[in-house]
């Protein structure tokens, strides 16, 4: 797969290579091998920032990956079954699809979290400028979001 500006094509294997080509010179950029060490099965580069690109495999993790000149920092790890892939308008949102039938989207990533009082309620802060509110003892999904800082990093939660 190519990333958005068609400078480095990503190829994956069934050994757990991910290589990264570097279009300019012919050459090889990068390589490493899975942080699982699984079969990788699916690829996909973000549509929006060309440093950006997510790998999946067997053991259902999913592992994002930041590319420097410097080479890949591993990022996030998630968990899914099949596919995965970056949104075509915001590459802070990913979406994945699994064999247990659910559907599971990794939005912005957090930047400061802080709990209430009580340790009931988890707010988390964004990198985009949103505080998102979590019920620690329900479903894993936020109860509200809410814009605090337009696009500004939130930095600190109290």
């Amino acid at each position: 797969m190519y990333n958005c500006k068609d400078e480095h094509l990503a190829s994956i294997s069934l050994s757990g290579d991910l290589i990264l080509h570097n279009l300019a010179s012919g050459g090889r950029a990068t390589e490493l091998k899975d942080p699982h060490e699984q079969v990788l099965r699916v690829l996909d580069y973000s549509r929006v920032s060309r440093h950006l690109l997510v790998t999946a495999g067997d053991d259902g993790s999913v592992h994002l990956f930041v590319y420097m000149s410097a080479g890949f920092l591993v990022e996030s790890t998630f968990c899914t079954n099949v596919d995965i892939g970056f949104s075509p308008s915001n590459d802070k949102i990913i979406a994945s699809v699994g064999l247990d039938k659910k559907l599971y989207t990794y939005e912005t990533p957090f930047s400061s979290l802080a709990f209430r009082d009580d340790g009931l309620v988890l707010a988390a802060g964004t990198s985009s400028g949103r505080v998102v509110f979590y019920d620690v003892r329900g479903k894993p999904q936020p109860f509200t979001v809410i814009r605090a800082y337009g696009s500004s990093e939130i930095h600190f939660l109290l």
